[in-house]
């Protein structure tokens, strides 16, 4: 049965979403800089994202025969399925780490610190750096907009290590760095709260509308009752 544009839907859909807002919000509203890795970050991109797979695609691709047999479970299965195939993506991505409310001006100083203490033989061209001892090699692009830095893999031979030697080195010298607080944070968190505010408008409005719709989406709605002769 499908949910349209029910409540139910609205209030899978937003309510990860909003969470995922509300972080980004809080992240960029630090006065220092944060880093976090690029499967970290695709990670928790995937999970804001959950709600509207699990309501859109799922949804309309769910197999019937599979809905038949497990009935309401099935739902716990495809998001398993959803779960593995983000934490498959994640791991296979090519390294990167991610640097929230920096710029590029505060990064490279200390980034520039940070490398050669890693590896005397490191060499910079332009933004892309190579430490051939620690086996990593990346090139540093930053988004004004979004107020963050990123360190991206370039090459194949990338060594995992390294890249954790990396983060863990650079991660308390960005500790030292003071952020101001970016305007794109307010409006992240005011998104969060509007999506938060639907969800509950949904609930509130009619709950026992909101009750079937989920018995009926997790196929548990009561028989009919038999007719009497």
């Amino acid at each position: 049965m499908g949910w349209g544009v029910s409540g139910l839907f609205l209030i899978v859909a937003l309510v990860p979403l909003a969470g995922y807002l509300a972080l980004l919000g809080i992240t960029q509203c630090r006065r220092r800089p944060f880093v976090t890795t690029g499967s970290r970050d695709m990670a928790a991109l995937g999970l804001a994202l959950i709600g509207c797979v699990l309501a859109g695609p799922m949804q309309l691709l769910m197999p019937l025969a599979a809905a038949y047999q497990f009935g309401p479970y099935v739902w716990l299965l495809l998001a398993l399925l959803y779960l593995l195939s983000l934490a498959m993506l994640a791991l296979a991505a090519r390294p990167r780490l991610v640097i929230y409310n920096a710029t590029f001006d505060q990064v490279r100083p200390l980034l520039a610190d940070v490398v050669f203490r890693l590896d005397a033989e490191a060499r910079w061209a332009g933004e892309c750096v190579n430490l051939p001892n620690l086996g990593v090699q990346f090139h540093i692009t930053a988004s004004p907009l979004m107020h963050t830095v990123q360190l991206i893999a370039v090459g194949r031979r990338q060594s995992i290590d390294g890249w954790k030697k990396l983060e863990r080195s650079l991660a308390p010298r960005l500790r030292q760095v003071k952020s101001r607080r970016h305007p794109l944070a307010w409006l992240l968190l005011a998104s969060a709260g509007v999506l938060l505010a639907i969800s509950v408008a949904q609930v509130v409005h009619d709950p026992r509308a909101l009750h079937a719709e989920l018995l009926d989406t997790l196929r548990l709605s009561p028989p009919l009752p038999a007719r009497q002769g």
